[in-house]
């Protein structure tokens, strides 16, 4: 009985810890640089669905780190531009990057 037991803790464990086998960095999302061939909800979606494989709420500062270590080129001079206030937290960094968006799509129709 006890080896049962036993037997059935390291079979639950060996299960909880093999969850994360399947997210190694080569999964991660590409990084986001803000040209124009890059749809920023897209990405977006690409990091939230990587963070719900690796179990990561995004509340947590390990969220923001994903998102700021995904960022290259424009997108990431965009965000050391901001304001610490607006880019804290992964919502508030998101929010920016969406109104970043928004400007330039307004920009770019108004020039047509």
């Amino acid at each position: 009985m006890e080896q049962q037991e036993r037997s059935r803790r390291q079979t639950i464990n060996a299960v909880e810890h093999a969850l994360l086998l399947h997210t190694t960095s080569t999964h991660r999302p590409p990084a986001f640089h803000d040209f124009n061939s890059e749809d920023i909800n897209h990405w977006l979606d690409k990091v939230e669905n990587y963070l719900k494989l690796r179990q990561i709420n995004t509340a947590t500062p390990t969220t923001l780190a994903e998102l700021v270590l995904n960022l290259a080129g424009p997108a990431e001079d965009f965000y050391y531009s901001l304001e610490e206030n607006k880019r804290d937290t992964y919502d508030k960094l998101r929010n920016a990057l969406n109104d970043l968006l928004m400007k330039i799509k307004v920009g770019l129709s108004g020039k047509q």
